[in-house]
């Protein structure tokens, strides 16, 4: 045979190998499609599963909603739930292979919808048990319903399991492929060795050659063999074929880590980890599977205004911690498109969280139910260029972490509300069981707090239009004595005066006059207490916490969980008050008891007790000791016999005027010299009949004796009265009493003849006769009377009916009544106006007198002619001497019939005056001490009225003084 038939019939056969192992290979791609398609319907089921899961869940809250609030909103929206239940339902079927699973599933939720049926049929549910079993019951059913949905989960990501399972045994079927089709040709190239001559052997060793280093790796291409022959035909086909298989290796090999990647992160997604040690593994496990430098996320917070970076692959300080959304037009541009965004060699000015340029970086919008939840960023320092396949499954990836995002958001949603029942059902087991106030109000805030995770919680009560703190938890100790408030004045204030609950998410933006005081608050939740419509209160929360610890706005969600709580308060206060005032009332009527049987047995007088039949109901000890007898022998017997024959008095009388016409009625009996009086009072039914009659019997004997003593005293009194009067009017002083407030009560004719005031004018006035500026001091005086001191012998200022001043010597003292208290003032005053006249005469002649006397001493005590004068002229200038303000000394010259100016003394200006007066005053110079000056010091002549006196004459014969 020919080469060219031999190498036919070897083409023929390696053909059929290749085709073999084209086949095996289309079969094993074929059943990786089948396995990514599983995957694809798998992620589709896990969706469906979740918004199935999340339907339901809202679809419970409507109805516990309406069981807690009783609103009608609830209804319309457990329609659209119930609505929306069904839809996911019917979505969900088409992608479980279980259909029977998913059929009980629907039957659970029938049974759900059900119980759910009859809470809606109560048309007030709120504070019912039958709704609160019911709502038990919901709760119990929608667990079992979620576990279900969960175990459906579970056989999907089984589903998947075995996909990936089935992709290695198609890997390992493919290698089995390769090594049948290597060893194949081997025995094939052994078996036309054989048959081939020596003239293709070289070429066909060539052959082997570069075989064998394919097998070992050495080489992956067919390179070296460039024949024109059928050998170089072979070879350039056996080229091909190496390539295809090796391209669809790498091919194979990149599904198989894809495939890896998904069902880590699945893995990460479906456990129980903390949402930020979720997305860091998630961004760890992302990074090492293409040797990616930065894997992050960044996550929007509550308001939607701010990313934060919760996982990064690594520590870096490249990226910030946070920015604001509006900072960044890149991430802007990213979230208003919903797509993703590449760019390479990106700066920190395009991108607000970078602190400096990368080579690459890719943006993926984290997308949930419409909602943006945040970015998913991949970040490499040299420019690199993403494969189609790898910005698929980044988006995937993307779309992973907002479900896991969502879950997250749903589990905490979850954990809230239960704690919220938690917290509800312990508040409602204290409201029940605590009576006292102060406890129930301090155990309320602090529940309240922890229930919304507030930083503080404080209660104000209404007294007297002011709001008073009774109860806070958070709020430091030092800033509530500062904190109570009035009706419209602060947050608290305005809404007691409105009635309506407050939502403050910004206490910044509020006027000054709202916010509330002392506490740094930045968002607040204000809601009254009320009982029916009147508002007794306000609880007020301030600052929510975050799950990192920030402080964030509270909720509209919060504030109805708040007016709530407040209307469970409101009742309990209500409940805590009423309860107070019932102890108060019991403890009133104890003590009202235990002062009626003090009284009863204290009393000094006997008290009877009657019925209609006047059979003796009960004495006391005062009617035992009048009688000798005991109670228990007096107490069912008759009154006519027992006091009739015992003592002699007849109480049946006074209580049969009491039946008859069912009044108070006393009568007065004696017997010899002894009286008594019997005071009967009616004790009637609820019908106004009376039953019973109390008789006081009070022994009068002493009474009546006194008020003969009294007669008598009274006559004796009026006389004594009448004698006073007359001393009175006819005294030379003034007389004059007052009330404590000055108010004159009576005036004698010594007042009216010293003051010049009738009795008609002073009688009803303030004490006319007082000064103006002397009331303060007579107030004085009035108020040490008052307090029962007598005040004499002053001597004071006076002023008469006419204007003029009087000096008085005036007398006060108190008037009291029996019981010694102080009810009036009595003063005695006598004009001393000449006498003070004569006295004042007299100390001036004395005073004056004695300067000249000490003036003359000093005199006699010098034989200078110039000093005698000198220190008459200042004695005749000084206040201590005659107090003149100028002196010149004028001497006789017979010779010439003139008087001659000889010295002077004085100041020549008033400045000079005032300047002498000044250094008189600083020095404290007397008289004495000024003319022992000019007796021992130098004489001096220089003053100006020294000068003007020595050229001073006047002539005897002019006409002058």
């Amino acid at each position: 045979m020919s080469i060219r038939f031999k190498l036919s019939i070897f083409l023929l056969v390696f053909i059929l190998i290749a085709a073999m192992f084209g086949g095996g290979t289309m079969y094993i791609f074929e059943r990786i499609s089948n396995n990514l398609d599983l995957l694809k319907k798998t992620s589709e089921e896990y969706r469906l599963h979740e918004e199935l899961k999340m339907s339901i869940v809202e679809f419970s809250t409507y109805v516990k909603s309406w069981a807690f609030t009783g609103e009608r909103r609830y209804r319309r929206l457990y329609r659209k739930a119930l609505s929306k239940v069904y839809k996911d339902f019917g979505a969900l079927e088409d992608y479980v292979a279980d259909k029977k699973v998913l059929r009980e599933v629907g039957l659970k939720f029938e049974e759900l919808n059900r119980t759910a049926r009859r809470i809606f049929s109560y048309r007030n549910p709120k504070g019912s048990r039958e709704v609160l079993r019911l709502v038990g019951l919901i709760e119990e059913k929608e667990l079992d319903i979620l576990t279900s949905v969960e175990e459906l989960h579970t056989v999907s990501l089984k589903n998947v399991t075995l996909a990936v399972k089935e992709t290695e045994e198609s890997k390992a079927r493919l290698t089995v492929y390769v090594a049948i089709l290597v060893f194949i040709t081997i025995f094939s190239v052994v078996f036309l060795v054989l048959l081939i001559t020596r003239s293709i052997g070289r070429p066909f060793r060539d052959l082997l050659d570069f075989t064998e280093k394919i097998m070992s790796g050495e080489i992956d291409t067919m390179t070296g063999l460039d024949r024109h022959d059928e050998f170089g035909i072979i070879a350039s086909r056996f080229g091909r074929v190496l390539r295809k298989l090796k391209e669809s290796e790498e091919s194979l090999k990149k599904r198989l880590s894809e495939t890896e990647l998904l069902f880590e992160v699945t893995r990460i997604a479906s456990s129980t980890l903390e949402l930020r040690e979720s997305l860091n593994l998630i961004t760890e496990t992302v990074a090492d599977w293409k040797g990616l430098d930065y894997v992050g996320v960044y996550l929007l917070n509550v308001e939607g205004q701010v990313f934060t970076l919760q996982a990064l692959n690594k520590e870096a300080d490249i990226f910030g911690k946070s920015f604001a959304i509006d900072d960044c037009d890149m991430c802007r541009k990213m979230l208003d498109a919903r797509e993703p965004i590449y760019r390479e060699m990106p700066t920190e000015k395009e991108v607000a969280f970078l602190r400096r340029s990368l080579g690459s970086l890719l943006l993926f919008p984290i997308i949930r139910e419409g909602r943006c939840l945040g970015i998913f960023f991949i970040g490499v320092e040299a420019v690199r260029r993403f494969t189609e396949n790898e910005l698929n499954i980044a988006n995937i990836l993307s779309n992973t972490i907002g479900t896991i995002v969502r879950n997250a958001e749903l589990y905490v949603s979850a954990m809230d509300q239960l704690n919220k029942i938690t917290v509800l059902y312990e508040l409602s087991r204290d409201l029940t069981t605590l009576l006292d106030l102060d406890q129930l109000l301090k155990r309320v805030v602090f529940e309240v707090t922890r229930l919304l995770n507030a930083k503080g919680c404080i209660i104000r009560l209404l007294e007297d239009h002011s709001l008073k703190i009774k109860a806070y938890y958070g709020v430091p100790e030092n800033f509530i004595e500062g904190m109570d408030t009035e009706v419209g004045k602060g947050i608290a204030g305005k809404v007691t005066s409105s009635g309506k609950s407050l939502l403050v998410e910004n206490v910044a933006e509020m006027p000054e006059d709202t916010r509330v005081p002392l506490l740094d608050a930045k968002s607040v939740v204000c809601v009254p207490l009320k009982i029916g419509d009147e508002v007794i209160g306000t609880i007020g929360l301030y600052d929510k916490k975050g799950q990192e610890g920030e402080i964030v706005t509270f909720t509209f969600d919060d504030l109805r969980t708040t007016e709530g709580i407040a209307s469970l308060i409101s009742l309990a206060i209500e409940k805590a008050r009423i309860f107070e005032k019932e102890l108060e009332k019991e403890k009133e009527a104890l003590e009202a008891k235990k002062r009626l049987d003090i009284l009863f047995e204290s009393v000094q007088g006997g008290i009877v007790t009657l019925d209609r039949d006047y059979r003796v109901l009960s004495i006391n000890r005062f009617v035992e000791d009048f009688l000798h007898m005991k109670a228990e022998d007096v107490v069912g017997g008759g009154a006519v016999e027992i006091f009739h024959e015992k003592g002699g008095i007849c109480p049946h009388c006074a209580a049969k005027l009491t039946f008859e016409t069912g009044d108070i009625n006393v009568i007065t009996q004696s017997k010899g010299a002894n009286y008594a009086e019997l005071s009967s009072y009616p004790i009637k039914d609820e019908d106004g009949t009376v039953v019973e009659a109390v008789v006081l019997i009070q022994d009068i004997t002493d009474r009546v004796l006194y008020q003969e003593e009294i007669l008598a005293l009274y006559k004796e009194v009026a006389q004594t009265k009448e004698y006073l009067e007359s001393l009175i009017d006819n005294s030379a002083d003034a007389i004059v009493t007052t009330d404590l407030k000055g108010v004159v009560t009576s005036w004698n004719k010594g007042a009216e003849r010293i003051y010049g005031f009738t009795d008609e004018e002073a009688i009803g006035s303030f004490l006319p006769f007082i000064p103006d500026f002397l009331l303060d001091t007579e107030m004085q005086y009035i108020e040490r009377i008052k307090q029962g001191e007598t005040i004499k012998n002053i001597e004071t200022l006076r002023k008469k009916r006419d204007g003029t001043m009087i000096e008085v010597s005036l007398t006060l003292s108190p008037i009291k009544d029996a019981s010694g208290e102080v009810i009036g003032i009595s003063g005695i005053s006598r004009d001393i106006s000449e006498k003070k006249k004569v006295e004042k005469e007299l100390i001036r002649r004395n005073q004056e007198l004695s300067r000249l006397f000490f003036i003359s001493s000093a005199m006699r005590g010098t034989l200078e002619l110039e000093r005698l004068l000198r220190m008459v002229l200042t004695a005749v200038t000084m206040s201590d001497g005659l107090g003149f303000n100028r002196a010149i000394l004028f001497l006789l010259d017979e010779e010439r019939s003139v008087l001659k100016g000889t010295m002077g003394v004085g100041p020549a200006t008033p400045e000079e005056a005032w300047q002498i007066w000044e250094r008189l005053s600083i020095e404290k110079k007397s008289l004495p001490e000024i003319l022992r000056d000019i007796e021992e010091g130098p004489l001096r002549k220089d003053s100006f009225l020294d000068r003007l006196s020595t050229g001073l004459e006047i002539n005897l014969n002019d006409d002058t003084a």
